[in-house]
């Protein structure tokens, strides 16, 4: 579970390594640049809306000291923050700031007023990313990129809350090939450190194909694999699988007295994923997405040193996702 957990990280290695179409001239005549033609439209500014219908959430096979319930909602709300901060040929330097907030609604009717369902009813559950991407053209064929990002996730008031608890790091390194403007590829590694646990390197690749003016992919394997369909050149399709996690630092009651100990809860999904995107006007994009989602196990898990380790697993139920997002993204023509 917490190796399939970090995994989710490498989801937003797409956005660092597929930036904006640059220039289209021969590669003999240029440093690389990443991107593909006819590749979506990078998102420097973006706001998504997400809702999951209702859940059924079951304890897990071994788990006995647990209730069942179901969720009335899921909400979940993303912002997205981009913007440059060194553009040379030789080398680019971009910071981020990344917010993402989810809400759960149960039906408390159906589980005891000390279960875990009632301390995370109604409480959003955040987390917000500092991020710094750097993208480093090695020659006309191959170019170096990384991402570093402090993040900070958990039950906390306000946008953002640098306590320690709440803390997790990430650095990113891929090294791309792209010998071709309608192919590229790269090999990279992922390193984690936990709230208070490390995780060892974790490899993953990049592969990013247009094989003519309607289709192409766009994969960042093992976390995503995505077909892409050009329509024409303000709107197109992705579909394909997309593995979601997130892990927050939060506080449960953990007896019978109501005293509060510290917890973390690790949730992960799988998602077949339709997603619909069309240039509105100018900058101003706007998404539409809807799927089947296929949750793995959540766990609840006492994270306070002590004599004993408790442990608490839930398997919600799986059912269909829709999601609605605008972003900004420069178009095709400025960098011509």
């Amino acid at each position: 579970m917490k190796v399939a957990l970090s995994l989710c990280f490498l989801c937003f290695i797409c956005s660092l390594v597929q930036a904006q179409d640059l220039v289209l001239t021969p590669i003999g005549e240029t440093l690389c640049r990443p991107g593909v033609t006819n590749k979506s439209p990078g998102k420097g500014i973006s706001f998504s809306y997400g809702l999951n219908p209702n859940m059924r959430w079951n304890p897990s096979r071994g788990t006995t000291s647990a209730e069942s319930s179901t969720t009335g909602t899921n909400r979940r709300i993303g912002i997205k923050l981009k913007a440059p901060i060194l553009n040379r040929d030789k080398i680019k330097l971009l910071v981020g700031w990344n917010y993402y907030s989810e809400e759960y609604e149960f039906n408390l009717s159906d589980s005891p007023a000390s279960s875990i369902f009632s301390d995370i009813h109604d409480q959003h559950l955040k987390s917000s990313r500092l991020s710094l991407y750097m993208i480093r053209p090695i020659n006309h064929k191959y170019y170096f990129a990384l991402k570093a990002v402090a993040s900070f996730n958990g039950d906390y008031s306000g946008l953002i809350d640098f306590d320690p608890r709440y803390t997790r790091y990430d650095v990113a390194m891929i090294f791309g090939i792209k010998k071709k403007e309608n192919k590229e590829w790269g090999i990279g590694l992922l390193a984690r450190k936990n709230f208070n646990n490390g995780f060892p390197l974790i490899p993953f690749a990049m592969y990013n194909h247009t094989f003519n003016s309607k289709w192409g992919i766009e994969a960042t394997i093992p976390t995503s694999i995505m077909g892409r369909y050009n329509i024409n050149e303000k709107s197109l399709v992705l579909f394909g699988p997309q593995f979601e996690g997130r892990i927050y630092s939060i506080d449960l009651q953990d007896d019978p007295v109501g005293k509060e100990a510290r917890y973390t809860m690790q949730r992960s999904e799988l998602r077949l994923m339709l997603r619909y995107q069309h240039n509105i006007k100018s900058w101003l994009w706007g998404e539409v997405s809807t799927g089947y989602v296929r949750n793995f196990t959540t766990r609840f898990e006492l994270i306070e040193n002590g004599p004993e380790t408790r442990q608490v697993d839930f398997v919600p139920s799986n059912g269909p996702v829709f999601n609605i997002s605008f972003f900004l993204s420069p178009p095709k023509s400025m960098y011509k």
